[in-house]
């Protein structure tokens, strides 16, 4: 790419100010004079363009280790098609064992929301499978979002829901012949319900799929199936309940697929680094499909001509957010980002900083962005005698939480631009 630098004429300020001026011809950089008057000094800004930036994605995600699942089905015109497919083991937190004359009048399963992404408004059809095995992880504790386990075909339920936020869950009716069999199976001295081994030879779990286009849920560890009962036989009984819970079940994970038939990604693979030009000058990270951005400055070298006679104050990496990526209703933002050093092999070799975003323009998109400080790490690329392949690596803060917040970078106006502004002071 061909270097851009804007040229600034230059100010004479106080020794405190850090404002300065770069100047360059036919692209390289000339070595700027220094003025000493009265405490005064001139000081030097260069913004460089020249910046090389990829995307980068997996193909895989452990889904088994976080604290919620996702269940959905929504078309992201950036990211591509999102279906989210729970599957969950349910688990006792104490010994049940019911008497003799229990009577079951109900079994629902309460799903708690966590959070809602994308457009909550359209009705869409739910359908609840009985799983035929248990969720295996491999010898790493790890189950992926790629896989599959053996369910029955013929849902146990079928119907229409639609996500509504000022409810704290969904709950939806579990058929009568199901919970009978489970609930009398805890009345013997054999009760099903004194251990997750002892349930799941009789119940594996479920697994939840939703069809047509919806809202992305998520959902906490603190859903769970639920058993209304009469503890007797009496008249006067009132109804009971007693719980099987997902944060005690052996395991649950997301199956999830981003198909990139479709967005920015649309006909790239994985594992590989897909430069800005290739996709319309964005790139992007993002938490479903362990992705992240690599950037190389390749004019760092060309900056030694001047380092023996100044030293780097900041140096500070501007990053805008593309506009229509994002909105407070339907696909908030990643707030915070993690910058890495990493090697040509995008190995990770070091950790540079944790980023907050600088500002957030929810109305216009004209002024969200990201203003990352890399002083050390040019500083560190110019101690080098030979270019190294070292880049900074970017990627979104590890949560225990599954979560579809992506941030998507571009440039898009003239005071939005993908830039580094490096501050020069005189050694002298």
């Amino acid at each position: 790419m061909q270097s851009i630098f804007r040229s600034i004429k230059y100010l004479c300020m106080p020794a405190v100010a850090i404002l300065m001026t770069g100047c360059f011809e036919n692209e390289i950089l000339v070595q700027p004079e220094v003025t000493k008057d009265n405490n005064q000094l001139e000081v030097s800004l260069i913004e460089s363009t020249d910046i090389l930036l990829y995307s980068y994605y997996s193909d895989s995600l452990v889904t088994n280790d976080r604290t919620n699942f996702l269940l959905g089905s929504y078309n992201d015109s950036i990211r591509g098609g999102i279906k989210a497919v729970p599957y969950l083991q349910f688990g006792v937190e104490s010994g049940i064992r019911m008497n003799d004359e229990a009577q079951m009048d109900s079994v629902v399963l309460v799903l708690y929301y966590e959070s809602f992404h994308y457009d909550t408004l359209p009705v869409f059809d739910i359908n609840i499978y009985e799983l035929l095995e248990n969720p295996e992880p491999d010898d790493l504790n790890a189950i992926y979002n790629f896989q599959n386990f053996d369910y029955n075909e013929s849902p146990l339920v079928s119907q229409k829901i639609q996500a509504l936020p000022h409810q704290d869950s969904l709950t939806v009716t579990l058929p009568y012949e199901f919970g009978q069999e489970l609930f009398e199976l805890s009345k013997s001295s054999n009760s099903i319900f004194y251990t997750n081994e002892d349930l799941e030879e009789h119940f594996k779990g479920l697994r939840i799929e939703t069809e047509g286009t919806g809202p992305i849920l998520s959902f906490n560890e603190a859903s769970y199936i639920g058993f209304y009962y009469k503890p007797s036989t009496s008249i006067s009984q009132t109804n009971a309940q007693f719980k099987i819970t997902v944060q005690s079940g052996t395991e649950h994970f997301t199956n999830l697929t981003v198909n990139k038939s479709s967005g920015l990604l649309q006909g790239f693979e994985s594992y590989t680094n897909i430069a800005s030009e290739e996709t319309s000058g964005t790139v992007m990270v993002d938490p479903l499909y362990e992705s992240g951005i690599r950037i190389e400055f390749p004019e760092t070298q060309i900056l030694k001509e001047i380092s023996e006679s100044f030293f780097i104050s900041s140096a500070i990496l501007h990053l805008p957010v593309k506009p229509g990526t994002y909105n407070n209703y339907f696909n908030t933002p990643s707030f915070s980002i993690n910058v890495y050093v990493v090697n040509k092999n995008n190995e990770i070799i070091g950790s540079l900083a944790s980023v907050g975003m600088t500002a957030y323009d929810d109305q216009f998109h004209e002024n969200t962005y990201y203003d990352i400080p890399v002083t050390d790490f040019i500083n560190s690329q110019l101690n080098t005698n030979y270019d190294n392949g070292n880049a900074l690596w970017i990627t979104l803060p590890e949560s225990t939480s599954l979560t579809t917040r992506y941030l998507a970078f571009s440039s898009h106006s003239l005071q939005q631009k993908i830039k580094l502004d490096i501050v020069f002071l005189p050694l002298n």
